[in-house]
């Protein structure tokens, strides 16, 4: 797959991606569908300038990139991965990868609509979820390669998921469906990307109890001494 798309090739992925049928992109770009479907064939005449920057820019593309003020929803309906690559490589920086699930898990979550589990793809100017159908519960689902994608893209290093037995990272479930619905915003799209954010905190310390005790006036050695009857009465039987 070559980095350098030309434009024809560039909005065949792109509707690929929308998971929408090419006359659907053409309507919602106030393009004639037959006028569309002639230029993806070939006939470059068949649409003006104005018609080619509304369909680009109907499918997220702003000043020859993927909008960066925006998190781009992919849908893919088929098993073939090539748009979703392509597409990658025209961006030519490299992407950090990662499944998510929600929180709390039930049938509905892990196969809304028979969708695989997102998928996260990010860079600093790139905010992008991608959405895989799945036809039966038997389907073949391929792997995303990181090699396929632009030179140092890579999946994130996550301890794997005891449920699902390989790596992915659990989120709030509001901010999970919102990535079906397409209503999740920048903001939250960050949040999932923080490798520091939606972890579990880390049980207190003896620092942080000694200090609360101090708050409730306690001075330092009685609050040690308090904790140590406590400890002690705990393990007695």
């Amino acid at each position: 797959m070559s980095k350098n798309l030309d434009e024809i090739e560039l909005a065949n992925n792109l509707i690929s991606l929308t998971g929408l049928s090419m006359s659907k992109v053409a309507r919602s770009a106030a393009i004639s569908p037959g006028n569309l479907s002639n230029w993806l064939r070939g006939n470059r005449t068949a649409l003006g300038a104005e018609g080619k920057d509304r369909l680009f820019s109907n499918m997220g593309i702003v000043g020859g990139a993927l909008d960066p003020r925006k998190v781009h929803i992919w849908t893919m309906k088929k098993g073939d991965l090539t748009p979703f690559y392509s597409v990658l490589k025209w961006l030519s920086q490299p992407f950090e990868i990662f499944h998510i699930a929600p929180q709390k898990l039930s049938v509905r979550d892990y196969f809304p609509d028979r969708y695989f589990l997102p998928l996260i793809a990010y860079n600093q100017n790139t905010r992008i979820v991608l959405l895989r159908k799945i036809y039966s519960l038997e389907s073949n689902i391929p792997p995303i390669d990181p090699a396929f994608l632009p030179e140092g893209s890579h999946w994130r290093v996550l301890p794997k998921d005891s449920y699902f037995q390989f790596v992915v990272k659990r989120i709030p479930n509001e901010i999970y469906v919102r990535c079906f619905s397409g209503e999740i915003t920048p903001e939250e799209f960050d949040l999932i990307t923080n490798e520091h954010s939606l972890k579990t905190p880390a049980p207190p310390g003896w620092d942080s109890v000694v200090n609360a005790l101090q708050g409730l006036g306690f001075d330092p050695a009685s609050a040690l001494d308090w904790i140590t009857k406590m400890n002690s009465l705990r393990k007695d039987p």
